[in-house]
């Protein structure tokens, strides 16, 4: 089945029917840029994103549309792999396989190896003893998007980005994704000004380093669920 982020319903289609196996495959499209010099797009039509980074994150809310069936079929999922830990997190996310094409295509089989050894170490290293262990374990720990909302007026002003400057390379992609104008990247180091942060994490999600962090974050949860 295809992706529809906004009627997520078909879904649920296969344990209600009684199928034992549904593929989830991410192959939205987008449109092309365009240049402006020559006011001509930069490709002739649209392009399917499934085979980029953008790819993986909408396969996890595909993965968390389905969550109350993953115990009971097989949910495959397509789209958005592109290293070892992608696979993990898909996994976390509740599905039983995951499907690679384009980075096979692009860098050969040989990543297969790679990725096993990887992923056993993770596994040794954080105690899981099988796939089925890893599967789903993330869902119960993921808030719905109206529990964050509700604690929006509890939260405002706790809940702000951090930076390790050790990480950080100074690519300045937070200071761009920033709808607030909280970042600043000055002398290729981040200087955040937390008046002005909204705790949204897009930065977070963002960062190509894994240098940001949202403070307090937890009371979101805590909050929420008591």
């Amino acid at each position: 089945m295809m992706f529809n982020p906004f009627d997520p319903s078909p879904l649920q289609i296969p344990r209600k029917v009684g199928l034992d196996w549904l593929t989830i495959a991410m192959a939205m499209p987008a449109g092309p840029g365009i240049n402006l010099d020559e006011i001509e797009p930069v490709m002739p039509s649209s392009v399917f994103i499934s085979g980029s980074k953008v790819a993986k994150h909408a396969s996890f809310v595909a993965l968390l549309a389905q969550a109350g069936q993953h115990r009971d079929i097989h949910v495959s999922i397509s789209g958005g792999t592109q290293i070892w830990s992608d696979v993990v997190e898909f996994l976390m996310y509740g599905a039983s396989s995951i499907q690679v094409q384009t980075l096979f295509l692009q860098k050969g089989m040989g990543l297969i190896k790679k990725f096993k050894k990887n992923i056993s170490d993770y596994m040794d290293s954080k105690g899981f003893g099988s796939i089925d262990e890893m599967k789903g374990v993330i869902l119960p720990k993921l808030l719905t998007y109206d529990e964050v909302i509700a604690t929006y007026g509890a939260t405002k002003g706790k809940i702000v980005v951090s930076v390790d400057q050790e990480k950080c390379i100074g690519c300045g992609v937070c200071e761009e994704v920033c709808n607030w104008g909280a970042i600043k990247v000055i002398d290729a180091k981040v200087d955040i000004v937390k008046e002005k942060c909204e705790g949204c994490g897009v930065c977070v999600c963002s960062c190509t380093q894994d240098a940001l962090w949202l403070e307090n974050v937890e009371l979101v949860r805590k909050i929420a669920r008591g």
